[in-house]
């Protein structure tokens, strides 16, 4: 088993549910970004009275540090938030930062804080307890001990592997990863093949241990034509949507070369139409859209649902699955936002459509995104933001952006989403306030999902973007 580079993407994320920061440095995540946010929490972990108020200005240090590429620098913080805390985040991210390093004497350290990182587990859920267990296995497995490795992995399966987990590709790859080295070809196949289908077969160590594995088990052509025939049964379910919408699959480049897929679903009058970018976060199923899209359709907007960058049809080698983001979140965030224009210039190669204006969307994970590619491009004219959920430490950079943008942001809060009105709110408050909206949804649906449950929740929007249209016509470019 090679440790390379896709190893190295296919990171954990921070899994343990984050406590709110306290006030100051919840004002801190709110007024910087990157480094001046790493040296702001530093100084405010240097003078702060309280330990465990330190240990969390650590915490988020650590993470920006690793969300830059900068695991040492990460480990360091993480480290000085154990010592001081030993919160579930922290313990859980020190850990999987160890691991992944791999150094001399890292898995150790890891190990010893994953045993106190268990007996928190252990009174609270079934879940992290098997999360807990996992991260023991992998770190046995770095530590060259297969044996214990697949005995922890193997105990934990059923909630690592669930649909329902955030983490379950990361599980699939190390238990197939795994399952190679010491234990069953044919179960490191079956949990491997999801993520060659997946990736759109685009991940070469997965599919480099799938070959491997399917020589041992002299099953070659078998597992070939199941990955074949699981992706084509994907592509056409997938298509059956796209058809029912009124779309079409476009491909196109972003700057750097990388192949970029979407669905492009042009309005039904042949007229000139407004143009609306959709940024679909990752595993957001194209079905989630239909009411969004078929509303939006009905009242004259084209529109083109862009996948993000390791997911759907925008995929390869250097980015195959939404995991190979780990560690330079920060690099992703501006490429993505650079890909929204190309986008209209795709959307117009499909549609009849106005370029000089156009509206952003994004959802959850992608919102950081959709402020960064409207703050950059004067032709943006509304952005609209469903439950925007950046990462704590991304939240300064993604208000000063829509702070850069100075037009108006309609936010969307669903019901089962409220966590996010917070963010929303201190968002809100650098923008036109006079102009902005947040609308809350009291129906039931995550997401987008919320405007097929939720009658009156489009109308709302598209009479607010109505209004921003016009009034941002004419207005300063920037």
């Amino acid at each position: 088993m090679t440790r390379g580079a896709a190893w190295l993407l296919l990171g954990l994320v921070l899994s343990a549910p984050l406590a709110r920061a306290s006030e100051a440095v919840d004002a801190l995540l709110l007024e910087a970004s990157n480094a001046d946010l790493r040296a702001r929490l530093l100084a405010h972990a240097a003078s702060a009275p309280d330990s465990l108020e330190r240990g969390e200005a650590f915490f988020y240090a650590g993470m920006s540090y690793e969300r830059s590429g900068l695991p040492d620098s990460a480990i360091r913080c993480y480290e000085r938030a154990v010592s001081l805390r030993a919160a579930p985040a922290e313990l859980d991210a020190y850990a999987d930062a160890l691991t992944l390093r791999g150094g001399k004497g890292d898995v150790p350290r890891a190990v010893a804080a994953l045993r106190t990182r268990m007996e928190l587990a252990r009174r609270s859920t079934e879940h992290e307890i098997a999360d807990t267990q996992g991260r023991l296995g992998w770190a046995w497995y770095v530590a060259e001990r297969a044996d214990s490795a697949l005995l922890y992995l193997r105990h934990a399966e059923r909630w690592l592997l669930d649909p329902i987990n955030p983490l379950r590709r990361v599980w699939r790859y190390r238990l197939g990863a795994v399952e190679f080295e010491h234990g069953d070809p044919y179960r490191g196949m079956e949990v491997l093949s999801w993520l060659a289908v997946d990736s759109h077969f685009q991940d070469r160590e997965v599919m480099d241990l799938l070959r491997k594995l399917s020589d041992r088990a002299k099953a070659r052509a078998g597992l070939e034509m199941t990955l074949k025939s699981r992706r084509q049964e994907a592509d056409a379910l997938e298509q059956i949507v796209i058809d029912t919408l009124g779309g079409r699959r476009v491909t196109f480049q972003g700057r750097d070369g990388f192949p970029l897929g979407a669905v492009a679903i042009p309005a039904r009058s042949s007229q000139r139409s407004r143009a609306a970018i959709v940024l679909v976060p990752p595993d957001d199923p194209l079905e989630a859209f239909d009411s969004l899209a078929a509303g939006m359709r009905r009242a004259g907007y084209s529109l083109l649902m862009l996948d993000g960058r390791g997911s759907g049809r925008s995929v390869a080698p250097s980015c195959p699955l939404p995991e190979s983001w780990a560690g330079r979140e920060v690099e992703m965030i501006e490429q993505s936002s650079s890909d929204v224009p190309l986008a209209l210039r795709a959307l117009s190669g499909a549609a009849r459509v106005d370029t000089s204006a156009y509206l952003v969307v994004g959802i959850g994970p992608t919102a950081p995104i959709a402020a960064s590619a409207a703050a950059r491009d004067p032709r943006v004219r509304a952005l609209v933001l469903v439950g925007p959920a950046p990462a704590p430490v991304d939240r300064g950079a993604m208000r000063a952006r829509l702070k850069a943008f100075a037009r108006p942001v309609f936010f969307e809060i669903p019901a089962s989403e409220h966590e996010t009105l917070p963010v929303a709110e201190a968002l809100y408050q650098v923008t036109d306030v006079r102009a902005s909206r947040i609308s809350e949804s009291d129906r039931p649906g995550d997401g987008t999902r919320l405007f097929r449950y939720d009658p009156g929740a489009l109308p709302r929007m598209l009479r607010w973007i109505d209004e921003s249209w016009a009034a941002g016509r004419g207005g300063k470019s920037r």
